[in-house]
């Protein structure tokens, strides 16, 4: 069998947080054993204002994890620009996988 790499549907959320990565790429997030890739674009900030999806802690396009300075307002722009309080803090991590 050989995997599937398309886009599924687009559903818009509403939420100016939520992206959706389209073509080859993927988003990727932190876990114990290194990085895993996913396509759920439902980003979250959590109590330590880290990003995270799923749970698990977004990185940039540098691979490392996402965190706001406390007490801001983030978004994610349609290009993956993140700010808080209207400052770039990150561009987020769009990572191509090959099936």
């Amino acid at each position: 069998t050989q995997l599937d790499l398309s886009t599924g549907a687009v559903v818009h959320s509403g939420d100016p947080m939520d992206v959706m990565p389209t073509g080859k790429a993927f988003l990727a997030v932190k876990l114990a054993d290194g990085l895993a890739f996913t396509r759920n674009g439902r980003i979250q900030v959590d109590e330590n204002n880290t990003l995270r999806v799923n749970g698990q802690v977004l990185v940039d396009v540098a691979g490392e994890a996402i965190v706001a300075p406390p007490q801001t307002t983030v978004r994610v722009e349609p290009n993956g620009v993140i700010y808080a309080n209207n400052q770039r803090i990150a561009q987020l991590g769009l990572f191509e996988l090959h099936g």
